[in-house]
């Protein structure tokens, strides 16, 4: 009897859970949340589901709106971000085990970044996801990049290339992010970092 009731109480929180945050209707702040991603709290991939596909990927392939994403993703706003050049960015933090952010700057970049996991594996998911949205992504040119990392970029052959940069710690012993990745549609032509 303790089992079937142990059961019982298993599936009615999961049941509970899965529709906690999913009214279908808009919250106070008139943004209309999907489910909880319940599954980005321990697993830096989920995470990356989440701000790479769902947030980054809709805004600089389809001029989507980035705070709206974000929020609609269960993202919280945090401290606007500055990079060496001034420009300023909106900034969101998923709750994660792995840390896991994604920002948007003044000039259309789309940043995310995972603190834990394995970059590679976090690597491939971002390809493919690019993959599947029709974007064929060729890798430019490998250098070096602050504190300890690579930095590989990719560019898709469109006359405006869609560019990808990707920074992964140089070695294990490394203390930087476990990824970060930079998304956007070039002003002009193609740039001296792909390579044709």
């Amino acid at each position: 009897m303790h089992k079937v009731s142990s059961a019982l109480a298993a599936c009615g929180l999961a049941i509970l859970a899965a529709s906690c945050g999913s009214t279908g209707k808009p919250d106070k702040d008139g943004i209309v949340r999907g489910p909880a991603p319940y599954g980005a709290l321990t697993s830096g991939e989920e995470a990356l589901k989440i701000i790479f596909d769902q947030v980054c990927l809709p805004t600089v392939l389809d001029g989507g709106d980035f705070i709206t994403l974000a929020k609609s993703h269960y993202l919280i706003e945090t401290a606007a971000a500055k990079d060496s050049t001034g420009q300023s960015s909106r900034t969101f933090e998923l709750a994660s085990l792995a840390h896991a952010s994604a920002a948007l700057w003044a000039d259309g970049t789309c940043t995310i970044s995972i603190q834990r996991g394995d970059s590679e594996k976090y690597r491939t998911q971002i390809l493919a996801a690019l993959a599947a949205r029709g974007q064929a992504m060729k890798q430019g040119t490998v250098a070096s990049a602050a504190n300890d990392g690579v930095n590989t970029a990719y560019c898709n052959p469109d006359p405006r290339p869609l560019l990808l940069g990707v920074i992964v710690p140089g070695s294990p012993k490394s203390k930087r992010s476990a990824i970060v990745a930079n998304l956007y549609r070039a002003k002009g032509g193609a740039s001296d970092i792909c390579m044709r």
